[in-house]
């Protein structure tokens, strides 16, 4: 329910009269809203070996082990499960409103609990939907993992080149291309 209660308070905040004046079609894609995907990782208060892992969407979430090894994916698991349009959540508070339904929130969040507690050393890797996709479909080719790992580990621009070839090798789809490592 915070999800809804921000985006009340956003438009109460920024109220389509203000933007009276400004270019029309930003008053238009403000009204429209932008719409996003969501994964939340939360640290269990009593256990910090335990996480509890919500997402809406395709944006997914990789636990690694301390060899880089791709033990599981969340929420997806497999490429062909990107060739579904994914639900989306729209900042717009009216756009929100079935995301909280009783009936239809099981259908839109998808929840896990993690435990780590039998890892000596765990990274989580969060990617959007392209950088998720194309780990999946090269995740039992290690040298193309080691490239994509060598890439985020080293700065932006390697990571950029990166995508920059893939996108060229038709190898990956031209779509945002976000990706975090955290370690616990």
């Amino acid at each position: 329910l915070a999800v809804y209660a921000a985006a009340k308070e956003y438009e109460e905040c920024f109220p389509f009269t203000s933007l009276i004046g400004k270019d029309h079609s930003i008053i238009e894609a403000f009204k429209r809203g932008s719409s996003s995907t969501l994964l939340l990782l939360e640290q269990d208060a009593e256990n910090s070996s335990i996480i509890h892992v919500t997402a809406v969407g395709d944006t997914c979430m990789f636990v690694l082990n301390e060899s880089m090894t791709i033990l599981e994916s969340f929420p997806l698991q497999c490429p062909s499960e990107f060739s579904t349009n994914a639900f989306l959540i729209s900042t717009t508070y009216h756009g929100l409103k079935d995301l909280f339904s009783e009936e239809l929130s099981s259908y839109y969040w998808k929840r896990k609990v993690f435990d780590f507690s039998s890892f000596q050393q765990v990274r989580i890797l969060c990617a959007t939907d392209a950088i998720a996709q194309w780990i999946m479909k090269y995740k039992n080719e290690p040298n193309e993992l080691n490239r994509f790992f060598k890439a985020i580990k080293r700065n932006k621009n390697d990571f950029k080149r990166f995508i920059r070839f893939e996108r060229a090798q038709n190898r990956i789809v031209e779509d945002d291309s976000t990706v975090a490592v955290l370690e616990l």
